[in-house]
């Protein structure tokens, strides 16, 4: 039931959404933890929970490597380092929740102190197709951290991000009084005002 809560908090307060790909592959490239290099068509498969089953009936995300219209080989997020896809580039970043740790694909929207990541996702209930949906998760972290974090619409997570940036005392206290809503919808202009001050402390 937590779980199912969690999900559509998220896809209800989440206030822009993905545009939908396209149906089939994309043109672009991916280079693996070698630094070899693919090139040719792709279809990215974006991780899919499945919140009624605390997790096992989750699909990881995964691209598809097409050369010559054949199927070639299938990537996992670990083995990559780098997806570009048309006009999209991808990173692979791993992102800690529920005591587990997710490696997926990501888009990055800042770089600066704290990083901040678009990950798309699609919750699909019981499995169905007819009951699936699609949003984003921002994922975030220090730029001293090896790991990500989603900043999701409840109290303890925007609890837990306010306590981060409490070097920025004004930003903090606006985060802990701001509604789970505004958290959500307003986290990358949060996020990009401390990147901001943060710079012109150093």
């Amino acid at each position: 039931m937590k779980n199912i809560i969690l999900i559509f908090s998220i896809l209800l307060f989440s206030a822009t959404s993905f545009s939908q790909e396209k149906d089939g592959a994309k043109k672009g490239f991916c280079i693996d933890n070698d630094g070899i290099k693919y090139e040719g068509s792709f279809v990215l498969k974006h991780h899919v929970k499945n919140p009624s089953s605390n997790g096992g009936g989750d699909q990881n995300a995964i691209l598809v490597y097409y050369k010559n219209g054949k199927k070639e080989e299938k990537f996992k997020p670990k083995e990559l380092s780098l997806v570009v896809l048309e006009q999209d580039t991808f990173e692979v970043i791993t992102v800690v929740e529920g005591g587990g740790k997710d490696q997926t694909f990501a888009q990055k929207v800042d770089g600066r102190h704290i990083q901040l990541y678009k990950v798309k996702v699609i919750y699909s209930y019981n499995g169905r197709q007819n009951a699936m949906a699609e949003t984003f998760l921002w994922a975030y972290r220090m730029d001293d951290e090896n790991q990500f974090e989603y900043a999701y619409p409840l109290k303890w997570s925007r609890k837990k991000f306010g306590g981060l940036i409490e070097d920025h005392e004004e930003l903090s206290e606006k985060v802990m009084e701001q509604s789970n809503v505004d958290f959500v919808s307003q986290f990358p202009t949060t996020v990009k005002e401390y990147n901001d001050w943060f710079a012109q402390q150093n």
